[in-house]
Protein backbone atom coordinates (compact mmCIF):
# COMPACT_ATOMS: atom_id res chain seq x y z
CA UNK A 1 0.00 0.00 0.00
CA UNK A 2 1.49 3.24 -1.06
CA UNK A 3 1.11 6.58 0.74
CA UNK A 4 0.32 9.55 -1.37
CA UNK A 5 2.72 12.42 -0.88
CA UNK A 6 1.38 15.46 0.99
CA UNK A 7 1.32 18.44 -1.30
CA UNK A 8 3.54 21.26 -0.15
CA UNK A 9 2.26 24.85 0.03
CA UNK A 10 4.17 25.70 -3.05
CA UNK A 11 2.29 22.94 -4.90
CA UNK A 12 -1.12 24.37 -3.83
CA UNK A 13 -2.85 26.43 -6.48
CA UNK A 14 -2.99 30.14 -5.75
CA UNK A 15 -6.79 30.06 -5.61
CA UNK A 16 -6.67 27.58 -2.77
CA UNK A 17 -4.24 29.48 -0.58
CA UNK A 18 -6.11 30.82 2.54
CA UNK A 19 -5.92 34.51 2.92
CA UNK A 20 -5.91 35.96 6.51
CA UNK A 21 -9.00 38.09 7.23
CA UNK A 22 -8.20 41.14 9.34
CA UNK A 23 -10.28 41.28 12.57
CA UNK A 24 -11.29 44.62 13.94
CA UNK A 25 -11.54 44.72 17.73
CA UNK A 26 -14.32 47.08 18.83
CA UNK A 27 -14.08 47.99 22.50
CA UNK A 28 -17.35 47.73 24.45
CA UNK A 29 -18.04 51.03 26.18
CA UNK A 30 -18.25 50.73 29.94
CA UNK A 31 -21.49 51.61 31.68
CA UNK A 32 -21.52 55.25 32.68
CA UNK A 33 -20.54 55.59 36.33
CA UNK A 34 -23.23 57.18 38.43
CA UNK A 35 -22.00 59.82 40.79
CA UNK A 36 -22.99 59.39 44.44
CA UNK A 37 -25.47 62.09 45.40
CA UNK A 38 -25.20 62.95 49.11
CA UNK A 39 -28.17 65.31 48.87
CA UNK A 40 -30.53 62.38 48.32
CA UNK A 41 -29.23 60.62 51.42
CA UNK A 42 -29.38 63.87 53.33
CA UNK A 43 -33.07 64.24 52.45
CA UNK A 44 -33.76 60.63 53.46
CA UNK A 45 -32.06 61.17 56.83
CA UNK A 46 -34.14 64.30 57.42
CA UNK A 47 -37.37 62.57 56.40
CA UNK A 48 -36.71 59.52 58.56
CA UNK A 49 -35.82 61.70 61.55
CA UNK A 50 -39.06 63.67 61.23
CA UNK A 51 -41.14 60.50 60.88
CA UNK A 52 -39.56 58.98 63.99
CA UNK A 53 -40.29 62.14 65.97
CA UNK A 54 -43.91 62.11 64.86
CA UNK A 55 -44.24 58.49 65.92
CA UNK A 56 -42.96 59.20 69.42
CA UNK A 57 -40.98 62.01 71.11
CA UNK A 58 -38.90 59.26 72.72
CA UNK A 59 -37.37 58.50 69.33
CA UNK A 60 -35.42 61.77 69.56
CA UNK A 61 -32.41 59.61 70.47
CA UNK A 62 -32.54 58.34 66.88
CA UNK A 63 -33.79 61.51 65.20
CA UNK A 64 -30.95 63.60 66.62
CA UNK A 65 -28.16 61.58 64.93
CA UNK A 66 -30.18 61.48 61.72
CA UNK A 67 -30.48 65.26 61.68
CA UNK A 68 -26.74 65.51 62.32
CA UNK A 69 -26.10 63.13 59.41
CA UNK A 70 -28.32 65.32 57.22
CA UNK A 71 -26.21 68.35 58.13
CA UNK A 72 -22.92 66.54 57.39
CA UNK A 73 -24.20 65.18 54.07
CA UNK A 74 -25.29 68.66 53.00
CA UNK A 75 -21.73 69.88 53.60
CA UNK A 76 -20.37 66.96 51.56
CA UNK A 77 -22.78 67.82 48.76
CA UNK A 78 -21.48 71.37 48.60
CA UNK A 79 -17.89 70.08 48.67
CA UNK A 80 -18.77 67.94 45.63
CA UNK A 81 -19.96 71.10 43.84
CA UNK A 82 -23.62 70.25 44.32
CA UNK A 83 -24.08 73.72 45.70
CA UNK A 84 -27.82 74.19 45.15
CA UNK A 85 -28.94 70.89 46.63
CA UNK A 86 -26.42 71.16 49.46
CA UNK A 87 -27.59 74.64 50.44
CA UNK A 88 -31.23 73.55 50.20
CA UNK A 89 -30.65 70.63 52.56
CA UNK A 90 -28.69 72.88 54.90
CA UNK A 91 -31.68 75.24 55.09
CA UNK A 92 -34.08 72.35 55.66
CA UNK A 93 -32.03 70.80 58.44
CA UNK A 94 -31.88 74.15 60.27
CA UNK A 95 -35.60 74.87 59.86
CA UNK A 96 -37.62 71.67 59.56
CA UNK A 97 -35.71 69.67 62.18
CA UNK A 98 -35.91 72.27 65.02
CA UNK A 99 -39.49 73.22 64.14
CA UNK A 100 -40.61 69.61 64.13
CA UNK A 101 -38.84 68.94 67.42
CA UNK A 102 -40.44 71.97 69.09
CA UNK A 103 -43.92 71.10 67.82
CA UNK A 104 -43.66 67.46 68.87
CA UNK A 105 -42.39 68.20 72.38
CA UNK A 106 -44.85 71.08 72.88
CA UNK A 107 -47.69 68.78 71.91
CA UNK A 108 -46.35 66.06 74.22
CA UNK A 109 -46.12 68.54 77.10
CA UNK A 110 -49.65 69.78 76.46
CA UNK A 111 -50.93 66.22 76.33
CA UNK A 112 -49.15 65.42 79.59
CA UNK A 113 -50.61 68.49 81.31
CA UNK A 114 -54.07 67.66 80.03
CA UNK A 115 -53.75 64.11 81.32
CA UNK A 116 -52.68 65.35 84.74
CA UNK A 117 -55.63 67.76 84.85
CA UNK A 118 -58.04 64.99 83.86
CA UNK A 119 -56.64 62.74 86.56
CA UNK A 120 -56.92 65.59 89.07
CA UNK A 121 -60.57 66.21 88.18
CA UNK A 122 -61.30 62.49 88.36
CA UNK A 123 -59.68 62.35 91.81
CA UNK A 124 -61.67 65.33 93.08
CA UNK A 125 -64.88 63.81 91.75
CA UNK A 126 -64.24 60.70 93.82
CA UNK A 127 -63.89 62.66 97.10
CA UNK A 128 -66.72 63.55 99.43
CA UNK A 129 -67.23 65.55 102.62
CA UNK A 130 -68.48 64.03 105.87
CA UNK A 131 -69.74 65.70 109.10
CA UNK A 132 -68.72 69.23 108.06
CA UNK A 133 -69.51 71.92 110.62
CA UNK A 134 -68.73 75.62 110.79
CA UNK A 135 -68.88 77.64 114.03
CA UNK A 136 -67.50 80.61 115.91
CA UNK A 137 -65.18 80.16 118.89
CA UNK A 138 -63.60 83.19 120.49
CA UNK A 139 -61.89 85.34 117.87
CA UNK A 140 -61.94 82.68 115.13
CA UNK A 141 -64.32 80.93 112.78
CA UNK A 142 -63.78 77.19 112.44
CA UNK A 143 -64.68 74.73 109.74
CA UNK A 144 -64.21 71.11 110.70
CA UNK A 145 -65.05 67.92 108.85
CA UNK A 146 -63.74 64.84 107.17
CA UNK A 147 -62.83 63.93 103.57
CA UNK A 148 -63.39 60.43 102.26
CA UNK A 149 -61.89 58.89 99.12
CA UNK A 150 -64.63 56.97 97.32
CA UNK A 151 -62.51 56.28 94.26
CA UNK A 152 -60.33 53.38 93.23
CA UNK A 153 -56.97 55.18 93.26
CA UNK A 154 -55.08 57.05 95.97
CA UNK A 155 -55.43 60.83 96.16
CA UNK A 156 -52.80 63.34 97.21
CA UNK A 157 -52.60 67.12 97.60
CA UNK A 158 -56.27 67.38 98.54
CA UNK A 159 -57.07 71.00 99.37
CA UNK A 160 -60.24 72.31 101.04
CA UNK A 161 -61.34 75.93 100.81
CA UNK A 162 -64.03 77.77 102.77
CA UNK A 163 -65.66 81.15 102.08
CA UNK A 164 -67.08 83.06 105.02
CA UNK A 165 -70.09 85.12 103.94
CA UNK A 166 -72.37 87.76 105.34
CA UNK A 167 -76.17 87.58 105.23
CA UNK A 168 -76.13 88.85 101.64
CA UNK A 169 -73.70 86.06 100.63
CA UNK A 170 -70.86 88.50 100.11
CA UNK A 171 -67.48 86.88 100.68
CA UNK A 172 -65.77 88.42 103.69
CA UNK A 173 -62.81 86.08 104.03
CA UNK A 174 -61.47 82.79 102.72
CA UNK A 175 -59.56 80.01 104.45
CA UNK A 176 -57.78 76.98 103.01
CA UNK A 177 -55.98 73.90 104.21
CA UNK A 178 -54.40 70.79 102.72
CA UNK A 179 -56.22 67.70 103.97
CA UNK A 180 -53.65 65.48 102.30
CA UNK A 181 -50.18 66.46 101.10
CA UNK A 182 -47.50 64.08 99.90
CA UNK A 183 -49.03 61.33 102.00
CA UNK A 184 -51.82 59.75 99.98
CA UNK A 185 -55.43 59.19 100.93
CA UNK A 186 -56.07 55.59 99.99
CA UNK A 187 -59.36 54.38 98.45
CA UNK A 188 -62.04 54.04 101.10
CA UNK A 189 -60.01 55.98 103.68
CA UNK A 190 -61.04 59.26 105.33
CA UNK A 191 -59.12 62.10 106.97
CA UNK A 192 -60.23 64.98 109.18
CA UNK A 193 -59.46 68.63 108.53
CA UNK A 194 -59.83 71.96 110.30
CA UNK A 195 -59.71 75.51 108.94
CA UNK A 196 -59.36 78.46 111.31
CA UNK A 197 -60.07 82.02 110.11
CA UNK A 198 -60.08 85.30 112.12
CA UNK A 199 -63.69 86.14 112.94
CA UNK A 200 -65.79 88.99 111.64
CA UNK A 201 -69.06 90.00 113.27
CA UNK A 202 -70.76 89.98 109.85
CA UNK A 203 -69.88 86.35 109.16
CA UNK A 204 -73.16 84.45 109.25
CA UNK A 205 -72.80 81.91 106.43
CA UNK A 206 -70.14 79.77 104.84
CA UNK A 207 -69.54 77.58 101.77
CA UNK A 208 -66.82 75.03 101.27
CA UNK A 209 -65.39 73.03 98.37
CA UNK A 210 -62.37 71.14 97.13
CA UNK A 211 -59.95 73.69 95.72
CA UNK A 212 -57.71 73.37 92.69
CA UNK A 213 -53.98 73.76 93.33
Amino acid sequence: METLPTPSPRDTPPSEVAHAVPVEVIPVPASPKKDWNPSVWSFLCLLLGVVLLLVSPGFVIFSGPLFLACFILSIIAMAMHQILSGVLMMILVFTVAPLCTIVVFTNAAATGIKKVEEEKHATLASLSFEEVKGYRDGGYMYLKGRVRNNGTSAANFVKVEVDWLDKNRTILDTGTTFVVGLDKLQPGAAKSFEIMTPTNAKMTRYSYRFAQH
